[in-house]
C-alpha cells in the first residue's frame, strides 16, 4: 500500500505489531532500532522498559527478582488468526445459574414509586391491547384454569388409579420442567454472550469507519465479522432446539 505509519508509545505490548522498532532513552538519543525480534534479544534495556511501566514495590525487589519474571510482560509476537477465537471460550463448569435472587435484588434496588410510573406509562402507551386482547386473554385464562382443575377433580373421584398416579406424574412435570428451563435459560446467557462481541464490532466501526477506509481494512473487517457471526449463530439454534 507504499504507507508508513509512525507510532510513539511506551506500551510495550505494542511494539510487537511494528516492523521496525526505534528505542529512545530519556535523552531522546537513540538506544536500539531493528525488528522486534531483534529488540527482544537485547535484554537489559527491554527488561528496564517492564520494571519502569510494570513498576516494583521494593527497588530491592526488582534487583533481585528473575529475568524471566521480567521477561512475562514482553509479547512474543503479533497475535495470529487464533485471537480471534478468545470470545468462544469454554466457560467454567461451576458456573452459577441466574436464580430468582437476582431478580429480587434487581427490582428491591429500584424505587417503588418508578415502578409504579413505569408500569403506568407502558400501560397508557398500550390502550389499544388492554383495551381489546387483554380482557379476552383473561377471561381464557380464567376458563381453562377453572375446566383443568374440574377435570382433575372428577377424574380423581370417579377413577381411583387415575388419584394414584396423580403424583408420580405430577412429580415427572416438575422434574422436566426444572431441567429445561435451567437449560434453556443456560443456553439463553450464551446466545447473549456470543452476540455481544458482534454488537461490539459494529460499534467500533462506527466510530473509525473512516480510518477503516483510508487504510482498506474493509476485507479484514468482513471476515472478522463473518466469524463472529457464525460463533453467535450456534447458541441461537441450540435454543430454537430446545423451544421446539
Amino acid at each position: 500500500m507504499s504507507i508508513t505509519v509512525v507510532c510513539v508509545t511506551n506500551a510495550i505490548h505494542r511494539l510487537a505489531y511494528a516492523n521496525h522498532v526505534v528505542a529512545l532513552d530519556v535523552s531522546g538519543h537513540i538506544v536500539h532500532q531493528g525488528s522486534f525480534a531483534q529488540f527482544q534479544s537485547d535484554t537489559d534495556y527491554l527488561h528496564g522498559l517492564a520494571v519502569e511501566q510494570n513498576g516494583a514495590i521494593d527497588p530491592r525487589d526488582a534487583a533481585e527478582a528473575p529475568v524471566q519474571h521480567r521477561h512475562e510482560t514482553v509479547p512474543k509476537g503479533p497475535p495470529g488468526k487464533d485471537a480471534a477465537q478468545n470470545n468462544e471460550e469454554s466457560e467454567s463448569p461451576g458456573r452459577v445459574l441466574a436464580e430468582f435472587a437476582t431478580y429480587a435484588y434487581y427490582f428491591g434496588s429500584v424505587p417503588v414509586w418508578y415502578s409504579i410510573l413505569f408500569a403506568a406509562f407502558i400501560i397508557i402507551q398500550d390502550m389499544s391491547v388492554v383495551d381489546t386482547e387483554l380482557p379476552f386473554a383473561i377471561v381464557d385464562f380464567c376458563a381453562n384454569f377453572s375446566l383443568i382443575i374440574m377435570s382433575v377433580i372428577l377424574m380423581c373421584v370417579f377413577s381411583g388409579y387415575f388419584a394414584a398416579a396423580l403424583v408420580p406424574f405430577v412429580a415427572f412435570c416438575w422434574l422436566v420442567q426444572k431441567f429445561y428451563v435451567r437449560t434453556s435459560r443456560q443456553v439463553r446467557l450464551f446466545d447473549l454472550e456470543a452476540k455481544s462481541p458482534l454488537f461490539t464490532q459494529f460499534l467500533d466501526l462506527l466510530q473509525g469507519l473512516s480510518t477503516v477506509r483510508a487504510f482498506a481494512w474493509g476485507p479484514r473487517f468482513i471476515e472478522r465479522y463473518l466469524d463472529l457471526l457464525d460463533a453467535s449463530q450456534r447458541p441461537f439454534y441450540l435454543l430454537f432446539c430446545i423451544q421446539r
